[in-house]
This record gives C-alpha cells, sequence and structure tokens, in this order.
C-alpha cells in the first residue's frame, strides 16, 4: 500500500515544471512543494509528520488543503498506532 500524507492534498506540492529547451512538463524525480523546493523530508511526506504545524525549513509555509479536497481521511493516516511504531523502530 502506498504511503500518504497531507502532501497528496496540499495546495503546496508542485509535481513537475516546464523545461524550455524541450519545450515540455517534466515531473520531478523526487517530490517538492513550495516550502520544500529541494525535496520534501521523508518524515513529512511518508505521513509521520503533521505539517499543519511548523517544521524546520519550511520558511513559514504549512499544509493547505487543496479546495474541493477532503482531509478527514488524511487525519486518520497521521499519527496512527502502526505509523509511530514503525517510524521509532518498534514493533
Amino acid at each position: 500500500m502506498k504511503s500518504r500524507s497531507l502532501c497528496d492534498v496540499c495546495a503546496h506540492r508542485v509535481y513537475d515544471e516546464y523545461d524550455a529547451s524541450i519545450d515540455q512538463l517534466v515531473e520531478y524525480p523526487i517530490p517538492k512543494c513550495r516550502a520544500f523546493p529541494d525535496g520534501i523530508p521523508d518524515e513529512i511526506l511518508n505521513g509521520f509528520n503533521d505539517h499543519r504545524k511548523p517544521y524546520k525549513g519550511d520558511s513559514g509555509i504549512q499544509f493547505e488543503l487543496i479546495p474541493g479536497e477532503s482531509l478527514p481521511e488524511y487525519l486518520d493516516l497521521i499519527n496512527t498506532p502502526e505509523r509511530n511504531r514503525s517510524h521509532s523502530g518498534e514493533t
């Protein structure tokens, strides 16, 4: 099952950019957003961190829901005992 996070429904997520040299959109090899233009930290991307709160290096930009999207399903995935156990190394 693909790990999901708030990033999947965040208005700040950036999926690709225009490359004028080849005149087309190019998908980023690593997930990026306006808060993390060099790559979203794994802790946030993998749903172990609730980025509705400040995170070191986010330039003051936190999660913002894409208009029309639903948040409850994603909130259920954050800070679940299974995720916390996996992230902390517990079994």
